[in-house]
């Protein structure tokens, strides 16, 4: 049986962008957010996010999201009329559609990238947010401060696990983990192997908070979940809230699981054979 230091390089080395891969998207990246500040509006800048902003993102993912930034100030019809403005503009001879989070955005297809022009309020407080996405800067900013060059590997191999065990996702509907709360572990505990030997350990109502802004005992009541996962920029946020009981125990028997066989199945999932006729 392979070592599990053997085994997470093999995996790491399925998983991780290319030097090549990861040069064209931030490229892609570097072009759009120059494109959208040399625009004439409203808007006072742009900038990269979600994971590919942190280089944990995962190979073959090809998500880029940019975040417009406005005053705070901006009169909200302004601010969804010129952050659609901006996203068409952006997309112009591309595929893009209209989509909808807590406010209407644009996103769409360039050279075989899915591609997000989110418009948010550049707010100097998270604590005093006017849309959800205007904490993801904050989020931005805290992890690109915190997690070590080192880690960045860590958390790839954190992600393709759940994704192999099928608890990963920040939709709703999955009840899974989110990307940000995939970094904050890592962050937490120090690298793969470490998390996943806490959470082989974890017991209902696990409190984790990087900054200690609330008592254990506080967090357990403020909050309904198996899992609570206080946000590092806002104590008033669980940000695993939408970890169901059911994902949160399969959380710990595969890392169980793992701990006892490792395996690349926990990755990739298990590969059945065909029945035979």
């Amino acid at each position: 049986m392979p070592t599990a230091k053997s085994l997470l390089k093999r995996v790491l080395k399925k998983i991780k962008p290319t030097a090549k891969e990861t040069q064209q998207e931030q490229k892609i990246a570097d072009e759009i957010i120059e494109k959208i500040k040399k625009m004439k509006g409203h808007h006072i800048g742009a900038i990269l996010a979600g994971s590919i902003s942190r280089q944990t993102n995962l190979k073959g993912d090809k998500d880029i999201d940019i975040f417009v930034l406005f005053e705070e100030n901006t009169p909200t019809e302004k601010f969804e009329k010129e952050g659609l403005r901006i996203g068409i503009a952006v997309f112009r001879g591309h595929k893009w559609e209209k989509a909808y989070s807590q406010h209407p955005y644009i996103r769409g297809n360039i050279n075989g990238f899915d591609i997000e022009i989110v418009p948010s309020y550049k707010v100097s407080d998270p604590l005093k947010i006017k849309s959800a996405v205007d904490r993801t800067p904050f989020h931005t900013k805290y992890l690109q401060e915190k997690l070590l060059p080192s880690q960045k590997d860590e958390v790839r191999l954190l992600r393709q696990f759940l994704k192999g065990i099928k608890a990963y996702g920040a939709e709703l509907k999955t009840s899974s983990v989110p990307g940000y709360v995939t970094e904050l572990l890592i962050i937490k505990y120090g690298s793969f192997e470490k998390t996943i030997n806490a959470i082989a350990a974890w017991k209902e109502k696990e409190v984790i908070d990087l900054e200690n802004q609330l008592p254990k005992t506080d967090a357990q009541k403020k909050f309904e979940s198996p899992l609570i996962v206080v946000d590092p920029v806002d104590k008033n946020r669980n940000v695993a809230a939408a970890l169901s009981i059911n994902q949160f125990a399969k959380m710990i028997a595969a890392s169980r699981a793992f701990q006892k066989k490792p395996s690349e199945n926990f990755f990739f999932g298990k590969k059945t054979k065909p029945l035979s006729t």
